[in-house]
């Protein structure tokens, strides 16, 4: 279980402000190729399938996969390494062009490529085509002199990029501008590191590493058990949820990206540890390399925060546009609806259920007990406003819930700009001032007598009979 112990505004602040880190990643840069095709004929010499194939998707690789998904987070990320200027390199600049990282990439004589190849979207092999390089030691100089660089990730997977003289001028970089500096590698054994890098390895890795009883400073991934993180302090660990991965190719380069971004500011281990874990989740769902993207994150933390407590759907305007901006981001559409929802009856439930088919998220606005008590005099509300905005968060189809004070939802509809605009058929012959602010608007058939002033009406006829 993810229980977070930051409140979600200080998590989603600190996503906010990791966005302008100067980040460098110095690596061995690689190129994943999938390949997809179908099989509905035998070859007739050697009776073997053969693959037809359909199309070619092309992603980041290796340290090249660590900054993509470091410039889900940052907007200022570099990548150092090598690739050929080969189609596979030339792939390499366009995609790293595409996802804004700036690319300091000295020459190799080819790019490494890792081909995976899926039949019926079930991958059957993998055929590598790898390139050993030189490492980046004497022309990284003049890169970072050029670059202020706010924090380093070492990426090493042994392809030759990454070597001791490297490791020992980013240590002496890293210590001198007093920056964190974070590496992953394949193999730690053929590495010398003084206690300046934190490490951030699999299991695997740390068990093979001769100083992995050392009590240094360290980030340990361990699949669907999570990730512990070690100090002098003494250890964390938080588990993941399980989930049954679709690809783990490159999760570990999600982690790393977040660990990383996260590690230095204002935000406790525990948390930071929770929010890798989330994002591990979502890259071993993907069928592809993942790539991380900021607005997934904070998509993805909010559905946890209010899966450990669904009066967390309760917002003010500032953090629900953060939240309805990433929603949006990833193509979800929003409904919004608003009342005063005094006592909840089967219509409200009916028209919550109703608004779902036009989209993917439910906002719904909520009367402030003053508003109501201007709009429907003295006696109302009957339940005050922490019962009515409780009820509404606790309530499965309602994925937010927005109190505002004026009489109309005006102020909260212009900001969300939702895609679809729900009210009652009652509504239909009257002028609805926030109608202009949706896309569309829909209507929800009335239930004949549950309105709550017919329900109020009902109680007060039958306390009267009771008398």
């Amino acid at each position: 279980m993810h229980s977070m112990e930051n409140s979600i505004f200080g998590i989603l602040n600190i996503l906010n402000k990791v966005r302008d880190k100067r980040s460098i990643v110095i690596g061995d840069i690689l190129l994943d190729e999938y390949i997809y095709g179908t099989v509905s004929r035998v070859s007739t010499g050697i009776q073997i399938p053969i693959v037809e194939k359909e199309y070619v998707e092309y992603q980041l690789g290796g340290a090249a996969n660590v900054a993509a998904n470091v410039a889900g987070l940052c907007n200022d990320t570099t990548l150092i390494g090598r690739c050929a200027n080969d189609d596979a390199g030339n792939m390499v600049k366009k995609i790293c062009k595409e996802r804004g990282i700036k690319l300091y990439s000295y020459l190799s004589d080819k790019t490494t490529v890792k081909q995976r190849i899926y039949i019926d979207n079930q991958q059957v092999s993998r055929i590598d085509t790898n390139s050993y390089t030189e490492s980046v030691s004497v022309e990284m100089d003049s890169a970072l002199q050029e670059l202020d660089a706010e924090i380093i990730i070492i990426a090493d997977y042994l392809y030759g990029v990454v070597t001791q003289s490297v490791i020992e001028k980013l240590i002496s970089y890293c210590e001198k501008k007093k920056i964190p500096l974070l590496i992953a590698s394949r193999e730690l054994n053929r590495l010398v590191l003084n206690s300046t890098p934190v490490v951030v390895v699999n299991q695997k890795e740390w068990d093979a590493w001769n100083e992995s009883d050392s009590q240094r400073e360290a980030f340990i991934t361990m699949g669907n058990k999570g990730i512990r993180y070690i100090s002098e302090s003494g250890r964390i660990e938080k588990e993941t949820e399980k989930k049954y991965p679709v690809n783990v190719s490159g999760a570990g380069d999600t982690v790393l990206a977040v660990i990383s971004m996260l590690y230095g500011e204002e935000i406790n281990i525990e948390d930071l540890l929770n929010i890798a874990n989330l994002a591990g989740e979502l890259a071993v769902a993907n069928e592809l390399t993942y790539v991380l993207k900021h607005y997934d994150l904070v998509d993805v933390i909010y559905e946890q925060w209010t899966k450990e407590d669904s009066i967390n759907k309760i917002a003010d305007i500032s953090f629900a546009c953060d939240i309805v901006s990433a929603w949006r981001m990833e193509g979800k559409k929003i409904v919004f609806t608003n009342g005063c929802y005094d006592l909840l009856h089967l219509g409200h439930i009916k028209s919550f259920q109703y608004s779902k088919k036009f989209g993917d998220k439910l906002v719904v606005a909520i009367n402030s007990d003053e508003s109501i008590k201007r709009l429907k005099g003295e006696g109302r509300p009957i339940n005050n406003f922490e019962e009515r905005v409780s009820t509404l968060a606790y309530l499965s189809m309602v994925d937010m819930v927005i109190p505002f004070d004026e009489d109309t939802a005006i102020s909260v509809i212009k900001k969300i700009e939702p895609d679809t605009y729900i009210k009652g058929t009652e509504y239909k012959q009257k002028e609805l001032l926030e109608a202009k602010y949706a896309r569309r608007v829909e209507y929800v058939p009335m239930i004949e007598g549950t309105s709550t002033t017919q329900i109020i009406k009902k109680i007060a006829k039958a306390v009267e009979n009771d008398e």
